[in-house]
């Protein structure tokens, strides 16, 4: 096993606490205009960029589904809430940031996120300056659970592949740093990990907090 020279990072649900206000943004947007979002359509949804996204709600809830409305009231709604601070780090991020950099790793985001709120996100978590390379979901062909993401962001990082660790909460994230042939570390946030994903894991663990202890242990 090559030794570890990067890391490379979600941001929603991972660094940031959004998925829980994200859900609730998305099912009143979606009331609006007469739709439930059930938890199942989340679970689909959860790691996807917004093209991929947009099919799975078409497939889920109809063709008639108004997603360019639903999807830009939901994005007003998020919004609302990081202005009025209701959206935080997880918890652990700042230690872990820490830990990557005592241990000198390079360090990248490779988020679904648009480049439109993923400045917003990082304002919310005073990383602004933090990050050289980040690669957002318009920035690759194709979304999770494909490889795109990350290879892009190892590529930005110009470091190997299999020189990177991922560190994802969804099992769309965990399966493309699989595919591009990457160590992946999952941290579920609101799910735990369907099998496939935990049998391609390197490791499930409950927290960043227990991700650094790790990382500090093997690099």
């Amino acid at each position: 096993m090559e030794p570890i020279s990067a890391i490379i990072l979600d941001l929603d649900g991972l660094m940031i606490d959004t998925e829980s206000a994200a859900r609730k943004a998305w099912r009143r947007a979606a009331r609006l205009f007469g739709y439930t979002m059930s938890e199942s359509i989340f679970a689909r949804l959860s790691g996807r960029k917004a093209e991929d996204g947009r099919s799975i709600l078409f497939d889920t809830l109809g063709e008639d589904f108004p997603y360019a409305e639903v999807r830009r009231r939901r994005d007003e709604y998020l919004i609302q809430a990081f202005h009025r601070g209701e959206i935080g780090p997880m918890p652990g991020l700042y230690d872990l940031l820490e830990t990557i950099d005592a241990l000198e790793l390079d360090a990248a985001i490779a988020t679904s996120g648009s480049r439109e709120i993923t400045p917003l996100k990082l304002s919310a978590l005073d990383l602004e300056e933090r990050f050289d390379v980040i690669v957002c979901g318009e920035d690759v062909e194709d979304g999770k659970p494909a490889p795109d993401i990350f290879l892009e962001a190892a590529h930005q990082l110009d470091v190997r592949p299999s020189r990177c660790v991922v560190l994802e909460d969804s099992d769309a994230g965990a399966r493309a740093a699989h595919a591009a042939d990457m160590r992946v570390i999952v941290i579920p946030e609101l799910e735990g990990p369907a099998e496939d994903v935990q049998s391609m894991a390197w490791r499930v663990l409950p927290s960043l907090h227990a991700a650094a202890d790790h990382l500090a242990e093997v690099v």
